[in-house]
Parts: C-alpha cells; structure tokens; sequence
C-alpha cells in the first residue's frame, strides 16, 4: 500500500497549577492541560494520527497513562517513537492537518513554533505541516474555556528503494603517434566503457 491515512481526536481539561504546554510549545496561561503526561493534545493526536494509519490501535496501547515512566514525560517522546514505527515500516510522513479548539488563547503567535517542532519531530519540510486553532464562541465546554481539544488528520507515504545507476562511456577514439624510428605514423584506437552502480534510499513520487 503506497498511502495510509490517519485520524485522531483528543480532548484534556484545563486546570489550575499545571502548565499549558501545545504542540511543544508552553505557553503562558493561568491554566494547563489535566494529563498522566505533560497533557500536550496537540502532539497527541500527531502521534495517534500516526499510530492509526499504520493499522496499529491508539496511542494507549503503545503509551498507558497507567504506566509511572510516562509521569509528566514530555509528548514529544511519544511522537519520536510514533516516527520510528513508521520509518521501520517503510513510510514517511507526506502532509498532516492539525485543528486546535480552544477559547483562550489566542495561538496565533505560537503557531509557527508549533509547527517547526513537528516537522523536526517527523524528519520532514514546515510545508508538509499545518495547524489551525479555532474557538468555541462561547459554546460547550470549549466555548466555557474548561477544556481543549485537537484533531489531526496524517497522509502517509511509502519509501520506495530504487537503483540508480551512473553510466560514463567514453567513445571511441582514434590517436595518430609519429614514430620516429621507423618514420611512420601509427594509429592507435581505443575504447573505454565504465559502469558504476550506487544503491540510494530516494523517493519516489
């Protein structure tokens, strides 16, 4: 299969006394997300989308809020090792698509930050990288500021192994030698034909 699609959604309530970290990114704001973890529902759902499309269950079957190593640990582990699932399997990340639901506040100038630890945590282009944030306008919990929620959406590509192969052919040629001893000019022809094969991991298309 040369493309897999992924989808996550993940929702985590805000909270006095915890940090409001957001797609790696912490960010001033008297409240922080509730979680096992450091909460981040940004890298979350990255790292579901992830997970998903490669057919392997959910982020809690790989990363168990029940298990103490992962208390308070930084989300962006788990997107390093959502990477490495994919990579061993032959795949790389062709673009994703990331909404943020969140009343207060305002993202916009932490977006871009956002946006660059993705793409250094999946070895790929900012171009391939996009996140929205929008509000709730006062409706649901979201509208009430009690809570924010993330949706991503991961298009995976596979990693084709191709040969490439590098011809140098020099033609033939002709060389015309004065030989003095015998006053007679000599032509001397040759030929050289060289092939080098180099193995690449390059992608196709």
């Amino acid at each position: 299969m040369d493309y897999r699609i992924g989808h996550s959604h993940d929702t985590h309530r805000l909270v006095e006394n915890r940090k409001l970290v957001l797609g790696g990114v912490e960010i001033d704001y008297p409240y922080g997300l509730l979680g096992h973890s450091d909460a981040d529902c940004v890298l979350h759902v990255v790292c579901e989308a992830i997970i998903g499309a490669l057919g392997l269950d959910d982020i809690g079957t790989h990363f168990p809020d029940t298990d103490p190593k992962y208390k308070g640990v930084s989300s962006r582990v788990f997107v390093e090792e959502a990477y490495k699932l994919m990579s061993n399997r032959g795949y790389e990340l062709n673009n994703l698509d990331l909404t943020i639901f969140i009343e207060k506040p305002i993202l916009k100038p932490y977006i871009n930050k956002m946006k660059e630890n993705i793409a250094t945590l999946l070895h790929t282009a900012m171009e391939n990288i996009n996140i929205k944030a929008t509000r709730g306008e006062g409706l649901g919990f979201i509208g009430r500021g009690e809570g924010v929620s993330s949706e991503c959406v991961v298009l995976l590509k596979k990693i084709k192994w191709v040969y490439k192969t590098h011809f140098i052919c020099y033609k033939r040629f002709n060389v015309s030698v004065w030989n003095d001893k015998n006053k007679e000019i000599y032509e001397v022809k040759s030929v050289f034909f060289e092939i080098f094969l180099e193995l690449k991991n390059m992608i196709v298309i």
